[in-house]
């Protein structure tokens, strides 16, 4: 900074106010774009919901799912062919049952667990899912795993069915007395008190181990010792379970099984 010698007020200036920068940002040019900045200052919008599942396909005809009685037993039939199904859910109404259908595993499912039946009627070709896959989830299930099923389908696939626990197996098509039997081993094992189990064993230690195990009051153990004892048992009563050794003196515990899902027996 260079001061004059001498102050003369003419040549004194007047003095510049000192203000600080403008903190407000320049207006944008006239060739840029203000839709990014407009566009980001906008709320997020919220992600579409997802579409809800497809219902379940409805009986053909109307069933009794919305006849409450509860002085009838209630069976499900599960089968996608219309007019088997019919046949079905007649022949249930002569024996005095309330009945519910189902043409599809999904349905089936769902119905079993909000009804409740006291049996079901099962056929393995299912749109949707095989009725073995069905048979699983149930007696996977604590809630339904008590529920008799029993097998009626074109398809052989006896030996899978009663080992994942099917009380029985009919081929299509059958007869109406075949249906009626069938209707018949549901009444026999829904009308037992006790449980009835089948022992097959031929170590007598090994029967009196297994007595001591699973032995109750409310459960009748009926133990043989070979394969064709089993088959002859199996053939006169009915049993909610069995227990096989698999190296009998006559058989494997696998032959029986076969001979079992050849129609050997009635159980």
């Amino acid at each position: 900074m260079v001061l004059p010698l001498e102050y003369k007020a003419a040549l004194a200036q007047e003095p510049v106010a000192m203000t600080p920068p403008d903190a407000t940002p320049p207006p944008p040019s006239r060739g840029s774009s203000s839709s990014s900045s407009s566009s980001s200052a906008q709320p997020a919008q919220p992600a579409p919901a997802p579409s809800a599942q497809a219902p379940a396909r409805p009986p053909a005809f109307a069933d009794d799912r919305d006849v409450p009685d509860a002085t009838r037993r209630t069976v499900l039939v599960v089968e996608d062919d219309t007019r088997f199904a019919s046949i079905l859910f007649d022949l249930a109404h002569e024996l005095g049952y309330r009945c519910l259908v189902a043409h599809d595993a999904r349905e089936a499912t769902e119905l079993v667990v909000q009804q409740l039946p006291d049996a079901v009627l099962l056929d393995i070709l299912l749109p949707d899912e095989t009725g073995l896959a069905v048979l699983e989830k149930l007696k996977a299930d604590p809630r339904t795993r008590h529920v008799p099923v029993h097998i009626l389908s074109g398809e052989d696939r006896v030996e899978p069915a009663l080992q994942l626990g099917a009380i029985g197996y009919a081929r299509k098509p059958a007869t109406r007395e075949q249906l009626q039997e069938v209707f018949a081993r549901l009444e026999n094992k829904l009308s037992q008190k006790v449980k009835r189990v089948l022992l097959v064993e031929d170590d007598p230690r090994q029967q009196e181990s297994v007595k001591a195990l699973i032995g109750d009051g409310d459960v009748e153990i009926v133990a043989v010792s070979h394969g064709d004892q089993a088959l002859r048992a199996l053939n006169d009563s009915v049993f909610d379970c069995m227990v096989i050794d698999l190296k009998l003196p006559d058989m494997s515990g696998q032959q029986l099984l076969e001979r079992m899902a050849a129609g050997e027996s009635k159980s």
